[in-house]
């Protein structure tokens, strides 16, 4: 008997029932993304902490009183392995939320060149620049530009290069910093002991460590005896690189009246031995330096942490070695590595040190390593191992700061940490520059930028041979759909009965 007109069967009531919960459903979930999209929680859950930002910009940003421009020049069409157009443009909206002054603007250079040529030259960048992308900085009448190759590390690879790290932030905070300063920091470099030139980018020069200062809106200079006699003028930081040669007399007194004022210091020193490794040689700075509370014996520290394709024992690494030290503790977790590191043994109550000296280490070798001082075993004339009684049992530092009164010294025991043959070209990733840039942002008071070190970029790679692919494929093209086609065909006689 059909059902009288107008009323509805049980069939249509439900499917009018399932529609109106749809309809209801669709209009929340829109609801939902519209609010979503207006009031969102951001978090980053990479490893690397890749897209965060670091707590010392947003300082830097929270303090900001002026205007800062922020200008994009590349091009964000098909970005390829190489481009760091997207990992510039997420970091650009990250610190917008942190400052108000803070606005940016993106140029796509391929969309219309003679728009972005023009541009560029009103901005101070050189045309060449705009191949590869350029980010500028301004602020006030000034402006820094950055070249996109300067925002990330890359590693040559089949097919290409690849990003490894981004160094986009701590790019980025130097240029901010370097525009809105009242003045630049100067970092002085001596000359005529034998240090490594800071314009040379041959494998024992500075030319690249020169380069990371001034990215990092750091001016380096190099100066002379003549220069340090007359009170290094000018200069806010002294870096003694690698001096081979001993320091004279004059010299080192003017040193030590430049830090008794208030001086600051930077001293790359490793052991001085001779071509042959039958004796050690001195500077001259080791009985001064025992006057400021650091004791530099001759000895080579080695440890078995080992780098890939480095000497082992006699270059070794470290990420966990750092003490709890301002300038040290932001380098936990991060790789620096000692190549013919020497001891660098804070003494603070000795006799003949200054009263109120504060000398603390910085960075340890592993409780395995040791302090060799057997000239025969770093010949090779026998086995490099501890020997109870002769050699300094580990941990050994090979770092430490001093600061009396408002005079500061870092001493680092190592200068071929950031030689140009480490810290250019497609080399193993260390942090020594950072650690360098660190310390001397320590050693000026500059602490909201210690510690902002690049991103490595996280890149997962699933290796698997012939066997577990063919087992992947016949799982997912046999196994899964067969399961589901046997469920069906299961439900279908079920149905039938």
């Amino acid at each position: 008997m059909a059902p009288p007109a107008g009323r509805a069967t049980p069939e249509r009531a439900a499917l009018t029932r399932l529609a109106a919960g749809l309809f209801l459903l669709a209009v929340n979930l829109a609801l939902l993304n519209y609010l979503g999209g207006r009031h969102y929680v951001r978090a980053d859950w990479t490893a690397a902490r890749v897209y965060a930002v670091a707590d010392k910009t947003r300082r830097v940003l929270a303090g900001l009183r002026q205007r800062v421009e922020v200008t994009v020049l590349m091009a964000p069409s098909a970005p390829t392995a190489d481009s760091v157009y997207p990992e510039t443009r997420e970091l650009l909206r990250q610190l917008a939320r942190w400052s108000s002054q803070l606005h940016t603007r993106f140029v796509d250079v391929d969309a219309d060149p003679a728009a972005a040529a023009l541009l560029a030259q009103r901005l101070g960048v050189p045309a060449v620049e705009l191949r590869e992308g350029v980010v500028v900085v301004a602020c006030a009448g000034r402006s820094r530009y950055l070249p996109a190759r300067a925002l990330a590390e890359r590693r040559s690879e089949a097919g290409g290069r690849a990003i490894t790290a981004f160094r986009g932030e701590p790019e980025l905070l130097a240029a901010l910093l370097a525009v809105t300063q009242a003045r630049p920091v100067t970092v002085c470099f001596t000359t005529g002991h034998g240090e490594a030139p800071i314009d040379s980018y041959a494998p024992a020069g500075y030319g690249e460590l020169a380069d990371e200062l001034r990215r990092d809106a750091l001016q380096p200079r190099a100066i002379g005896g003549a220069e340090l006699l007359g009170g290094a003028v000018g200069c806010n930081v002294l870096l003694l690189g690698g001096p081979t040669r001993s320091v004279a007399g004059p010299e080192l007194a003017a040193l030590d009246r430049y830090l008794t004022r208030g001086g600051r210091l930077l001293l790359l020193i490793g052991p001085l031995l001779d071509r042959g490794v039958t004796r050690y040689r001195g500077c001259g700075l080791e009985p001064w330096l025992a006057s400021w509370g650091l004791v530099l014996p001759r000895t080579v520290v080695v440890d078995p942490q080992a780098v890939p394709g480095e000497q082992p024992l006699l270059t070794w690494g470290t990420r966990d070695g750092y003490s709890s030290h301002p300038l040290a503790r932001v380098m936990v977790g991060r790789l620096t590595v000692w190549p013919l590191a020497r001891e660098v043994r804070p003494a603070p109550q000795a006799p003949g040190v200054r009263s109120g000296i504060e000398a603390v280490a910085l960075v340890e070798s592993s409780a395995r390593g040791w302090a060799e001082g057997d000239l025969a075993a770093l010949r090779g004339d026998r086995a490099l191992r501890f020997d109870a009684g002769l050699d300094g049992p580990g941990p050994v530092p090979v770092a430490a700061a001093v600061r009396w009164r408002t005079t500061r010294i870092v001493v680092l025991g190592s200068e071929r940490g950031v030689l140009n043959d480490r810290l250019a070209g497609d080399t193993s990733r260390d942090d020594n520059r950072d650690l360098v840039l660190s310390a001397l942002h320590w050693l000026v008071d500059e602490t909201q930028r210690l510690g902002i070190g690049p991103r490595v970029v996280e890149r997962t790679r699933l290796v698997a041979d012939a066997a577990q692919l063919t087992r992947v494929l016949a799982l997912t093209v046999v196994a899964l759909p067969g399961i589901a086609l046997a469920a069906a065909l299961i439900a279908w006689w079920r149905r039938r009965r």
